[in-house]
């Protein structure tokens, strides 16, 4: 039994072992079949663009010859047509020649025929004629010697007639030259005083534009001077403005001083009379300071306030000066600064032109 059982073992291992190499080989087998129907897919999708690449070319190379054929068979056509016209051409001038030549045929027995009923009218019209130019030059004869004897009668009458008025025309013919003589002498005076009158023009011209010329200059240094003394006046104004009110400021401070000055002089007195009292109380060995008197002392100050207000308008006036000085120096300063930045606003223009010109050079190279 254990025999039986190991064998058993044996053959149920070998059993799993060969369904395992089966179920491997079925596995191998599946993926050799999957490779080999991708492989067929692929060989398939391949050939099928072969065969559209051939069928597109073949249906080039039919189109190509189709053309070809068509044009070549438009070409024999087109020879064909020309063939067959020149034919036509041939045909139609042959019948046009035997046509031509029979009319021509006909014309001249038609023009023989009328040729000769022509000459046996002409010959009887030319002897009509004869007699008929005999008859006519008798009456313009006749008619001729008639005229030439009416145009003598007329010129004999004309010249007994116009007798008179050829005797009026000679009169006539001397006043007119002596008319004409009197006229050219008017000329020549006309002329004479028409150059003059250019002359004149001239003058008066070449005057004109020199007053122009000078009412122009004085026009312009009239406008010169009128805008600088409208500047001038501007700036006196605003320099007046500015004067009166540092003069308003000073005179502020001034009487602000003076107040203080006064206040001061009452507090002197009010110190003088309270020392006063206070000397009256003093001993004689406290007696240092000797008493002055209030009105002079009163005087002293007033002297004193009188020299510090002499003082302080002379230092006004000298500031005043200062100030005027300073002020024109900073307007030249202004007007200076004000130049120095328009050139400098025009550099920076033309660096800013000459940095877009080169910037354009460079993008034009590139």
């Amino acid at each position: 039994m254990p025999q039986i059982v190991e064998d058993v073992k044996i053959a149920w291992h070998n059993f799993d072992r060969a369904l395992d190499i089966k179920d491997y080989r079925i596995s191998f087998l599946m993926d050799e079949l999957t490779e080999a129907e991708e492989q067929h897919q692929r060989t398939t999708k391949a050939n099928a663009e072969i065969i559209d690449r051939f069928l597109i070319s073949y249906k080039e190379r039919i189109q190509n010859k189709e053309r070809s054929y068509r044009r070549t068979l438009d070409e024999i056509l087109i020879q064909t047509d020309i063939g067959v016209g020149k034919i036509y051409y041939q045909q139609n001038e042959v019948l046009l020649q035997s046509i031509t030549h029979g009319v021509h045929k006909q014309l001249e027995e038609f023009s023989n025929n009328i040729k000769s009923i022509a000459l046996s009218k002409i010959d009887a019209f030319v002897e009509d004629s004869k007699d008929i130019r005999r008859i006519s030059v008798t009456q313009l004869e006749n008619q001729l010697q008639k005229s030439w004897e009416n145009l003598r009668r007329i010129l004999s009458d004309y010249q007994n007639e116009t007798k008179d008025r050829r005797k009026s025309y000679e009169t006539l013919k001397n006043k007119d030259e002596k008319d004409q003589q009197v006229i050219a002498q008017q000329l020549l005076y006309t002329t004479s005083l028409f150059e003059d009158i250019q002359k004149f023009q001239d003058k008066t011209t070449t005057y004109d534009s020199m007053a122009k010329k000078k009412i122009s200059e004085i026009l312009t240094e009239y406008d010169f001077f009128q805008k600088a003394s409208s500047i001038f006046k501007n700036r006196l104004l605003s320099e007046q403005t500015k004067d009166k009110n540092q003069l308003k400021i000073l005179s502020i401070k001034c009487n602000k001083m003076i107040k203080h000055l006064e206040f001061l002089v009452i507090k002197g007195k009010r110190l003088l009379t309270l020392i006063q009292i206070c000397r009256k109380y003093e001993i004689q060995n406290e007696k240092i300071i000797p008493l002055v008197n209030h009105t002079e002392s009163s005087q002293m100050l007033s002297y004193q306030i009188v020299a510090l207000s002499d003082c302080n308008v002379s230092r006004q006036i000298i500031d005043f000066q200062d100030m005027t000085n300073f002020w024109r120096q900073f307007s030249i300063v202004q007007m200076t600064t004000m130049q120095l930045r328009s050139k400098r606003d025009k550099l920076k223009a033309e660096a800013r032109h000459l940095r877009e010109r080169i910037s354009f050079y460079i993008m034009q190279k590139e």
